[in-house]
């Protein structure tokens, strides 16, 4: 199971956690603590109903999730003028002292 775990660490790493190449499957709810570690986050899949096999099916052929509606246009919010920060113009103050 090291190696596994290892490898999925890599893989998920690599593309910056977000993958959909593993899901953890399990058989019964005793097995939750062999799920490694970068998975445990994750959508976890308990085949113990027709329901659960559904939405492990769904997620593999990628039809899980929702669908998502139509985006309304942002709306503009109203901005309140303001000075620009100014700076004293010397050499003076153009040196840095550390």
């Amino acid at each position: 199971m090291f190696r596994e775990g290892s490898l999925i660490t890599l893989e998920m790493y690599n593309v910056k956690s977000t993958t959909t190449k593993f899901a953890p499957v399990l058989f019964g709810s005793q097995n939750e603590r062999f799920i490694p570690e970068p998975l445990r986050g994750h959508t976890r899949y308990l085949l113990n109903s027709e329901t659960s096999y559904t939405k492990l099916y769904a997620f593999l052929t990628g039809q899980a999730g929702v669908t998502p509606g139509e985006r309304e246009s942002l709306k503009t919010l109203a901005r309140n003028p303001v000075e620009p920060l100014r700076f004293e113009s010397s050499k003076e103050h153009d040196r840095f002292d550390f």
